[in-house]
C-alpha cells in the first residue's frame, strides 16, 4: 500500500466504474485478493512511457482455477513517487488463448 497516493483512483477500463477512490476504500479489496485467497498476478511485460506505466499480467487463483488475462495502466506522481491512478482492463481467458 506504501506504492499508492492517499487519494488513488482505481477504475475499471471498460466499465469505467470506480472500484476504489483512496487508499483506505483499495486497501481491503488488496488484502480480500492477495493475502486471503490464492490469487496471483504475474507480469508478462511493461511499457513505459513518463510517468504511464502499462503492465500485461496473467492472473491465477480466481474461483474455480479461473484465469484472466489484464492490461493495468498506472499513471504516477513522479514528484512523490507513488501511484495516483490505476486502471484495469481484463478478461477470463477461454480455452485455447495463448500468450
Amino acid at each position: 500500500m506504501a506504492l499508492f497516493t492517499e487519494d488513488v483512483h482505481v477504475s475499471d477500463g471498460i466499465t469505467g466504474a470506480v472500484i476504489a477512490s483512496s487508499k483506505e476504500q483499495l486497501k481491503p479489496r488488496y488484502v480480500e485478493r492477495f493475502r486471503a485467497s490464492p490469487v496471483n498476478c504475474e507480469l508478462l511485460g511493461r511499457l513505459v512511457c513518463g510517468n504511464v506505466v502499462v503492465d500485461r499480467e496473467i492472473i491465477t487463483g480466481l474461483p474455480d482455477g479461473g484465469v484472466a488475462d489484464c492490461l493495468a495502466t498506472y499513471v504516477c506522481d513522479l514528484a512523490a513517487g507513488k501511484i495516483q491512478r490505476i486502471t484495469f482492463v481484463w478478461k477470463p481467458r477461454t480455452e485455447g488463448v495463448k500468450l
